[in-house]
């Protein structure tokens, strides 16, 4: 790591009123791993970013803009699994496209497609808009990459907000920035939310390790009551669960998995070729009878199946078969 960079980084952050654990540690093994995984190089920054900084949030409420590192021991901070704002991204563009929203701008979807092919998310806002490096743009003069802000929903506002990634850190997330950058009131609610705080990401001490902590919300949204309330006992339902797969590889052997079941309909949703990048899978268990007793059966199954996959359930749905 250089130790020019570095030392920009100290003097920011000590600038900083800083909350939260200590950073976790890291070596330049951590990161040539990170490089061979994502198969990109890692802009110019970033590394020491990670290992003076750390991930978290700079702002109000814990943290407004929020940036990933590798965090193995915290899930939703590891900038590996921040891959599942490509799909987000994915099935946005196709409702833009739908909708007629990018036609009058040919470039701007093109630069959309670009960034879904090309692109990858290492950071994202309260609001759910994402930070991506657009790996297409690399240049080995600056060892950076564009850097687009992409709001949740509404592609068709894509806004380059830097390159330089310690200048991204320095006058977006910390300074004035976004008025300048982002369109319409955007910026103004950005501001309205910065402040010289960073709250680094915590190991969670609640019960999340539990059937009921971890997907309890998801139990509630299948076996909800309406569900038993308007047919009777015995009648077929279609019961639907999705997941987050890490990568093709443990997609397709999710899928593998499942059709080995009777009545299952299994479909594969990536968001471009890349085999790395993390896909979402959906089930659906045809003519299933289901009362609400056997509802952490059902859901302990499920689990099971995506764990030894290495797949993260992530949704749950059910209805009648025409549903």
């Amino acid at each position: 790591m250089d130790g020019e960079i570095t030392q920009k980084w100290i003097t920011l952050l000590s600038s900083l009123s800083v909350e939260g654990p200590a950073n976790l540690k890291y070596t330049d093994h951590a990161f040539e791993t990170l490089e061979s995984v994502l198969g990109f190089r890692l802009p110019k920054g970033y590394k020491e970013y990670c290992a003076v900084v750390g991930c978290g949030g700079f702002g109000k409420h814990g943290g407004f803009f929020r940036i990933k590192c590798p965090a193995l021991p915290i899930p939703d901070a590891d900038v590996l699994n921040s891959d599942h704002c490509l799909m987000g991204l994915h099935l946005d563009l196709e409702m833009a496209t739908d909708d007629g929203k990018l036609n009058d701008d040919p470039e701007k979807a093109k630069l959309l497609k670009q960034i879904l092919e090309k692109g990858y998310p290492f950071g994202d806002t309260q609001n759910a808009d994402s930070f991506f490096w657009d790996t297409a743009s690399y240049n080995s003069d600056d060892q950076s990459y564009d850097i687009y802000w992409i709001l949740d929903e509404e592609p068709s506002l894509v806004t380059l907000v830097g390159r330089d990634f310690f200048r991204f850190i320095d006058e977006f997330c910390l300074g004035s920035s976004p008025s300048n950058r982002l369109p319409e009131d955007y910026g103004d609610t950005a501001l309205t939310e910065q402040a010289r705080i960073f709250t680094r990401y915590s190991v969670s001490t609640n019960d999340s390790d539990s059937l009921a902590g971890k997907y309890g919300f998801l139990a509630d949204d299948l076996f909800n009551p309406w569900l038993y309330s308007g047919r009777k006992a015995g009648d077929p339902i279609t019961i639907t669960c999705s997941y987050d797969a890490p990568n093709r590889k443990w997609a397709e052997q999710l899928k593998s998995d499942w059709e080995q079941h009777a009545d299952v309909k299994v479909k594969i949703i990536s968001p471009g070729d890349r085999p790395e990048i993390g896909c979402l899978v959906e089930v659906a268990m045809l003519n299933r009878t289901l009362t609400p007793s056997e509802s952490k059966e059902i859901l302990s199954f499920m689990i099971s199946v995506g764990d030894r996959n290495k797949c993260q359930l992530a949704g749950l749905g059910s209805g009648w078969p025409e549903f």
